[in-house]
């Protein structure tokens, strides 16, 4: 994370703990709750400053606000502090992810005094609200842990309600927490990473789109043999290439079974991941990369044309329906498809334990996560991965760094059957074979 960027967090986040100060003391004239809501919940004018940007690399100091949503996190921030309860969970709860991972961040650096209330109505919600919810007072006792030393009564009074019954996962969730932590720590100072980083979630290792590399998609289904196919996604982030995989396998091998389990250290974007809600109107992640912006349903829509399957299939995986606090249409992932779908946390780097039994995995993909890792651990990881490959299995390697690591996965898989090329040359995917 640069200089720039970790100043311009702690400077909105000061403004955050000054306005919150204030709050509990009634409304104030402004702007209807429900159009800060909207306000909140909008993603046009990002997709319209990183757009700009993209296209002129020079865009106002206005529209930057809008390039790292600095707007609905204002928004957000109101909302709170007239404690909006039922909206800020319908944000969290329906919102887009980067919009929901804004209004978690706002809790978990707001006034003690403030949010509380809002905590234990997020905890005693829905199966999302309350995993989410627990994972955002495990960053926030994280955070007051490191930063001041101690964690704050309210707190421990808090994660004592939660350890006593509504979730005893609590001690998990804060390992988590802190493996996560302790990666983002290590690669602050990293140049390779994406330099834009967005609160809770950071940028980073969220790096997957729908259909980002159809290309591997189709030499997979064209080399796996008949009969069930149980694939790992390495790094799995909030599911999309994971849903994107089990729609390709089904629609081009529908007599072949299809299990496939996403994994990630990052306890949020798992949270996201089971939610399976996504807004398609928003522009795609990888859509960075050039100067025209696609959104995920342009992606998704050219991939179906490209295969000759109907348009009218995706309705078969994701379901469509109104969110109530704006009435924009977004999508959640059927249950039809979610059942052959799973996502649970893994340390890649630690051996000893995994949520993957050994020799079980047919096909795996392994994208944009060894270069995140330090040497010892990426070398640690691959030798976990090839554990859990069963004779005969896939693995599909992508690495920004190929050039310096490729010798690393040679020497633990041996050469590469296969050597797909998308458009840029960090899209090159090295395709092995496990032989035992």
């Amino acid at each position: 994370m640069s200089p720039t960027l970790i100043s311009r967090r702690i400077f909105l986040l000061g403004l955050s703990a000054l306005a919150l100060e204030a709050c509990c003391k009634g409304n104030s004239p402004g702007p209807s709750s429900l159009s800060l809501a909207r306000k909140a919940l909008d993603l046009e004018p990002m997709f319209h400053a990183r757009r700009e940007y993209f296209r002129s690399k020079n865009i106002s100091s206005e529209m930057m606000k809008d390039f790292y949503l600095h707007r609905n996190f204002e928004a957000i921030q109101e909302l709170v502090r007239r404690q909006e309860s039922d909206i800020i969970r319908g944000i969290i709860r329906e919102g887009d992810f980067r919009v929901s991972s804004l209004a978690l961040d706002t809790l978990a650096f707001s006034s003690d005094a403030c949010t509380d209330k809002l905590f234990e109505q997020m905890i005693k919600g829905s199966e999302f609200e309350e995993s989410i919810a627990t994972l955002t007072l495990c960053q926030r006792a994280y955070n007051q842990q490191t930063q001041s030393g101690y964690i704050s009564n309210t707190i421990k009074q808090l994660i004592g309600n939660v350890r006593g019954g509504v979730y005893p996962f609590i001690d998990g969730a804060l390992k988590q927490c802190r493996d996560y932590m302790a990666l983002i720590t290590y690669n602050q100072a990293s140049p390779a990473l994406n330099p834009f980083n967005n609160w809770v979630i950071d940028e980073p290792f969220i790096l997957t789109a729908f259909f980002r590399q159809p290309f591997v998609l189709r030499d997979l289904n064209q080399r796996l043999s008949s009969g069930q196919v149980i694939l790992w996604d390495i790094g799995c982030s909030i599911g999309q290439n994971a849903i994107s995989t089990l729609i390709h396998l089904r629609e081009e091998l529908p007599d072949s079974p299809v299990h496939i389990i996403g994994t990630d250290i990052n306890p949020y974007l798992l949270a996201y991941a089971r939610r399976g809600l996504f807004e398609l109107d928003a522009p795609s992640l990888l859509s960075l990369r050039g100067s025209e912006l696609q959104k995920d349903i342009e992606i998704i829509k050219a991939h179906f044309q490209n295969q000759g399957w109907p348009l009218s299939h995706l309705d078969r995986y994701l379901r469509p329906f109104v969110r109530a606090l704006d009435g924009k249409t977004i999508y959640q992932t059927r249950q039809s498809a979610a059942q052959h779908l799973e996502f649970a946390y893994d340390d890649i780097t630690d051996k000893d334990n995994s949520i993957i039994p050994d020799k079980s995995i047919g096909a795996a993909f392994y994208f944009n996560v060894h270069y995140l890792l330090p040497e010892r651990e990426a070398v640690k990881a691959l030798w976990k991965i090839k554990e859990k490959l069963k004779p005969g299995a896939l693995l599909y390697v992508q690495d920004p760094n190929l050039a310096s690591s490729r010798h690393q996965f040679e020497t633990v898989f041996g050469p590469p059957i296969n050597i797909l090329h998308g458009n840029l040359d960090i899209e090159t995917v090295l395709v092995f074979r496990i032989d035992n």
